[in-house]
């Protein structure tokens, strides 16, 4: 697949341009970094406990955003499309 980045928060993805709002994009790079968290094991059990509530609250916030309720078939295409920006773009400061 092939994912160009044309401006913030904006890509191309199989020809078709994903400009997505900025709180989706953060949530989304916010999964991958709670993600990496538990997959590197950092901290206790309390703190592994903490990490996996907060992913399924970014997750329910990603999944659920209204962005989603407006791309109808575009939306599968749309969040593979977000989920390479997000990569790409790393954790944010």
């Amino acid at each position: 697949m092939r994912v160009v980045r044309r401006k913030s928060n904006t890509c191309l993805n199989l020809g078709m341009a994903h400009t997505f709002p900025d709180d989706l994009v953060a949530a989304q790079r916010d999964w991958y970094a709670v993600y990496q968290q538990l997959a590197d094991r950092v901290g206790g059990p309390a703190q592994t406990t903490t990490l996996r509530r907060r992913l399924n609250r970014l997750s329910v916030q990603v999944s659920t955003h209204p962005y989603w309720t407006t791309h109808g078939a575009q939306a599968p295409a749309a969040r593979i499309a977000l989920r390479q920006l997000a990569r790409d773009e790393g954790p944010h400061s």
